[in-house]
This record gives C-alpha cells, sequence and structure tokens, in this order.
C-alpha cells in the first residue's frame, strides 16, 4: 500500500512539475487519489485549492505564465490563449487585462465571468504550444484584433447613425444621456482601460498594416521575373514576337 502511495505521490509530482504546480480533481483522481483522499491533501497542507476542482502545490513560485495554465486547465485543454491576451503574451499591447481571453471550439459551453471565450475553429499553424498551455500566433492574433476592431467600428457606426421621426427631424438616439445623473461619480478606471484599448488598437492597426504592405512587395516581387521573361520575347526592332 505505502508503494502504491509512493506512486501516486510520484506521478502527481511529474505532473504538477509540468503545469505550472496545477492538477484538476479529475487528473488526481485519475493518478488514484479519490475524493476523499483530495481533501485529506488539502486539510493537511500539502494541496493548496485555487479554485473548485483544481489544486496546487505550495510554495509554488509565481511565474508569467500560471495565468495561461491555470485557464487552460479550467478549458480542460480545449481553450487557446487568444485575442486580448494572446496580445499581451507577444507584447503587442495591453487591452483587457482584467480577464483572459480563449479561443474554444464553437461547442464549448463553460462560462466564467474571469474568462471571455471566443468560439472559433483554429488550424494547426495558427498555434504555439507551450506545453501546458497554447497561444495564437502574433499574426493570427493581429487578425483576431483587426476582425473585432472593425466589427466594432462598424457597430458604433450603426448605433450612431440619428433616428428621424414623422416629421423627418432627427430626434437624439439617446434623450435620457445628456447629464450625468446625480450622485454617480465617472468610472476613471474604465476611461483608462478604454484609452489602453485605443493605444493597443492603434498598434494593432499599425502592425497590420505593416505586415499587408510586406506580403504586398513579396506578390509584387514574385510576379516581377514572370513579366520580365514575358517582355524578353518582344523584338524591339520590328515590335512584334
Amino acid at each position: 500500500m505505502a508503494g502504491t502511495r509512493q506512486d501516486w505521490r510520484l506521478g502527481l509530482q511529474r505532473l504538477a512539475f509540468s503545469q505550472a504546480g496545477y492538477v484538476t480533481a479529475a487528473q488526481a483522481r485519475n493518478l488514484g487519489y479519490s475524493y476523499q483522499a483530495q481533501k485529506y491533501q488539502v486539510d493537511s497542507g500539502n494541496w493548496l485549492r485555487v479554485d473548485r476542482g483544481l489544486f496546487r502545490l505550495p510554495d509554488w513560485p509565481p511565474a508569467p505564465e500560471d495565468q495561461w495554465v491555470r485557464w487552460t486547465l479550467w478549458s480542460n485543454g480545449r481553450g487557446v490563449v487568444s485575442h486580448d491576451s494572446a496580445a499581451l503574451v507577444h507584447d503587442l499591447g495591453e487591452l483587457d487585462p482584467r480577464r483572459v481571453h480563449l479561443s474554444v471550439p464553437v461547442e464549448f459551453r463553460a462560462v466564467d465571468p474571469a474568462v471571455v471565450t471566443h468560439p472559433t475553429e483554429l488550424l494547426t499553424k495558427d498555434v504555439l504550444d507551450h506545453g501546458a498551455w497554447r497561444v495564437t500566433t502574433p499574426l493570427r492574433t493581429l487578425l483576431d484584433l483587426a476582425r473585432r476592431h472593425h466589427a466594432g467600428a462598424g457597430h458604433r457606426r450603426r448605433r450612431s447613425r440619428p433616428r428621424t421621426g414623422a416629421d423627418d427631424r432627427p430626434t437624439d438616439p439617446h434623450p435620457f444621456r445628456r447629464g450625468r445623473r446625480p450622485g454617480r461619480a465617472p468610472d476613471r478606471a474604465g476611461a483608462r482601460v478604454s484609452g489602453q484599448a485605443l493605444v493597443a488598437n492603434d498598434r494593432v492597426e499599425i502592425f497590420l498594416n505593416a505586415w499587408m504592405k510586406d506580403q504586398a512587395a513579396i506578390c509584387h516581387f514574385q510576379r516581377a521575373p514572370i513579366r520580365a521573361s514575358n517582355s524578353s520575347q518582344v523584338n524591339p526592332m520590328d515590335g512584334s514576337a
């Protein structure tokens, strides 16, 4: 029995070392730890309960990728760090640092207030594998952010169009927002986050425009020899091929 428990402990340690110290309840049960044994490990201080069904080895040193590993385990390994979170990983900007953004399969249904899920199907070439967590490539991240930025801009333009009444006079689309409601302080924190998002969106636009120009230059260069070879067949003396 002692040997079996030692095997459980070694197996759990190996798994936790590969997952930034985290272990899920399902993983522990597959290693041999019953739910009663898991509770005993927590009560004894051998494990720390991070969330429902998620544990971590005590005194594990913090690292920048901790949050990516944690929420990847929450998604049962199906989520890929993307959009705002991927921009943070690739140092492209800090749009929404308060929540983790994950691209998940279309049939994914789990929800959490700390996570924003983006149902989509990713290709293998769009994903970088970091072992315990995955993230979209810089190019895929830029494309995802650009699509959302342009979609949001179109939505804002539609909402900003004034409605017309029966007498064709423009009416205020938000008649009850002329003045601030008494006793309500402005959301300065939200304004700061919005400002950061605008700066990050500008950086995304710059990166994406530069990439598109590079692609156009590459295509032009690749087509140039073909045009040169065709023109070399023309006789400059009589203008005939």
